[in-house]
């Protein structure tokens, strides 16, 4: 049905025609039968007014004459129900009008007021084409009129005719807000799961820079210092060393990079030190780190693991730093060196890294704040949110 509905470019806002539709759209198979069954259902109605037209009963001249009618009202709903959406506004009128005629037609050939319930086909039709005011207008217009002319007559008014009518415009005007209804919901289901695939995608490779960016960077430095090391003609076991901790970092990284596709990795502070330690030492940088991390609340320990780690990976490839401090507190990590930094790294350049990091902190609660200090060397601070942590 929701296939259905978009085929016609049905979009219902209280004031808006339903969208024209173009030549290109096409159906489903399962659409088309359905559309095709529903609208040849709905014909099953103009059966009474047929059979009471080929049994005569009202003389030959109006039997064939409501015989016509009977036809070409049937014809034209159908034309309407499949092509009447791609036409322009005008010609939607027309439309619409024409059933209105053919219903009326029924109506005064019968000379049966209760045959009003005919010009239901006539509503469908307004509900298809024009906005949605427009079919209960209709309704209500007709069936008031309708009533207003069988009172006139010496059965008096009839009543059933027109409630029929009117109960009609309004069924069918709650069946076509409810079809958009559940279109524009399964719409809104088929966003909201890109958007999840979206936010994903992002989660994802934030997490690879975090480990990728900062694994690569230290296997790089070491590599480098290897490279100096068989230059220098250094000792057998210091190079024999450098390999087997290269090695480790390789099989750590695919081992990090495999648990963040499984999302199952684990980053802690601790290890985050313990790590800058060693990448800050091949690469020549005195570190200044802290022993412990009791200070800092659980909750914390991982969204400021991630400042470290993006920190300390910075300082290497960026800052060409002598020294490298890390301090934490409470409710905050600071990462600060005395190098000259990289246009790369300036707070205005942001970066991938940069802006990932602050993503995960905002999550928490949380600020980041990159800035060059004014004595030289470059300062990363993570800092928690009030009511952050455990």
């Amino acid at each position: 049905m929701d296939d259905l509905s978009r085929h016609h470019g049905y979009r219902f806002d209280l004031t808006g025609w339903p969208a024209r539709r173009g030549r290109e759209r096409r159906l489903t198979p399962a659409a088309r039968l359905g559309g095709g069954a529903l609208s040849v259902s709905f014909l099953g109605f103009l059966a009474l007014p047929a059979v009471a037209a080929l049994d005569g009963r009202y003389g030959p001249g109006r039997s064939a004459l409501l015989l016509i009618c009977v036809l070409l009202y049937g014809l034209s709903f159908l034309l309407v129900f499949w092509f009447g959406s791609r036409a322009r506004r005008a010609c939607r009128v027309a439309m619409v009008g024409w059933l209105v005629l053919l219903g009326s037609g029924i109506v005064a050939v019968t000379g049966a007021f209760n045959a009003l319930f005919f010009l239901g086909y006539a509503l469908v039709g307004a509900m298809l084409l024009l906005p949605p005011w427009a079919g209960p207008t209709l309704g209500a217009g007709t069936a008031a009129a309708g009533l207003a002319l069988s009172a006139s007559t010496a059965s008096g008014p009839q009543w059933l005719g027109s409630g029929l009518l009117l109960l009609a415009a309004l069924s069918v005007t709650s069946t076509f807000l409810l079809i958009d209804a559940l279109v524009q919901l399964k719409e809104a289901g088929a966003r909201i799961a890109e958007l999840a695939m979206a936010q994903e995608r992002s989660r994802l490779g934030q997490d690879l820079h975090d480990v990728l960016g900062h694994s690569l960077t230290v296997i790089a430095v070491k590599s480098g210092l290897l490279r100096r090391l068989l230059e220098s003609g250094a000792d057998e076991e210091r190079v024999r060393a450098e390999v087997l901790d290269i090695e480790e970092l390789s099989r750590q990284a695919l081992t990090e990079v495999r648990a963040t596709v499984s999302d199952c990795r684990q980053v802690t502070l601790a290890g985050e030190l313990a790590g800058a330690r060693r990448a800050l030492a091949a690469a020549g940088i005195a570190a200044d780190l802290p022993q412990a991390v009791d200070e800092v609340p659980a909750g914390l320990r991982e969204a400021f693991a991630y400042v470290v780690r993006e920190g300390i990976t910075n300082v290497i490839k960026h800052s060409g730093a002598r020294r490298c401090t890390v301090r934490l507190g409470a409710s905050w990590v600071e990462v600060r060196d005395d190098g000259t930094g990289s246009p790369a790294f300036a707070p205005s350049g942001g970066g991938h890294g940069l802006s990932g990091l602050s993503g995960r902190l905002h999550a928490a609660g949380g600020t980041l704040t990159a800035r060059r200090l004014p004595e030289g060397g470059f300062l990363l601070r993570g800092e928690a949110g009030p009511g952050s942590g455990p």
